[in-house]
């Protein structure tokens, strides 16, 4: 039984680390994108800075935003990349939540558990659903 709960939380790890690879390829073809579009080299900088520090959603934000302001990009191509970008970044939500989820349940079914840990977790959970909504 615990082995198989160790597999599962292992394989939904790497499902997390697969899908943050893919995301952050995801906002780098943007990035390429824009650099190919013509946008100036402080905006990309800006973009960049995001992903750096990893601000999803403000890099969602402005990259949204460039495209809205900027006549000369290829809005269909853009609009493609954002909604790539937004679906990795739900799908890590969701894998991120079952994570914490299934600790959360393995830690209540423990009766020496940490109060403050298990407090923590379902305030990770809150904060999940609450990205999950804004993304």
């Amino acid at each position: 039984h615990c082995r198989f709960h160790l597999f599962i939380n292992k394989m939904t790890t790497a499902q997390l680390v697969d899908t943050q690879a893919r995301l952050n390829v995801s906002l780098r073809e943007m990035i390429t994108f824009f650099e190919e579009s013509g946008v100036q080299e402080h905006s990309i900088t800006l973009l960049n800075g995001f992903i750096d520090k990893h601000l999803t959603t403000d890099f969602l934000s402005l990259a949204e935003g460039y495209g809205k302001c900027m006549a000369f990009i290829d809005h269909d191509e853009l609009v493609l990349k954002l909604l790539k970008s937004s679906q990795l970044l739900i799908e890590g939500y969701v894998i991120e939540r079952k994570i914490a989820n299934k600790r959360l349940k393995l830690l209540k079914e423990d009766k020496k558990s940490d109060p403050d840990v298990i407090l923590r977790l379902e305030n990770l959970l809150i904060d999940l659903d609450q990205r999950k909504a804004v993304a």
